[in-house]
């Protein structure tokens, strides 16, 4: 399976990325916590939501297998193949990919929790913080300059 390439080529992408993993994992947390709660509980009415990737569902279901499949699926390391729970089936089509020269950012596509982290991380992040480390000392030396000649 190839997975698609998440662009992070500005501060903007970064900033909505960081943004879309902190509501995933929280989405995430959601369910295991409802599957915890339903052991003592009642089971209810779950609701999907279309806001990540359409190959990452997120809905509410009772402690069992069902739940604990769809667990593995969304914690699956990347490039695994593993079936979704029977209850999940992709919703939507996949979002056209992001372009390096885009500047507004938007939602992209991922298959796994890993692959948008190691994106966000390994991929882009210490490129990012170079460019911006060396934007930062270019603009401390400026004011350096200014401050000797006070």
């Amino acid at each position: 399976m190839m997975e698609p390439r998440i662009v992070v080529a500005h501060r903007e992408h970064l900033w909505w990325l960081l943004a879309e993993a902190a509501q995933l994992e929280h989405m995430i947390m959601c369910q295991y916590l409802y599957a915890e709660f339903s052991l003592k509980e009642g089971t209810g009415d779950g609701q999907r939501s279309n806001y990540f990737p359409a190959g990452v569902q997120m809905d509410l279901l009772p402690f069992g297998e069902q739940a604990l499949l769809h667990f593995l699926y969304l914690e699956r390391p990347e490039g695994m193949e593993r079936q979704d729970s029977d209850e999940f089936v992709p919703g939507g089509t996949p979002r056209e990919p992001v372009r390096d020269d885009e500047l507004l950012p938007r939602s992209q596509e991922f298959a796994t929790v890993g692959l948008l982290y190691r994106a966000l991380l390994h991929e882009r992040m210490s490129l990012l913080v170079d460019h911006c480390a060396a934007a930062t000392l270019a603009h401390g030396q400026q004011d350096a300059g200014r401050g000797m000649e006070m």
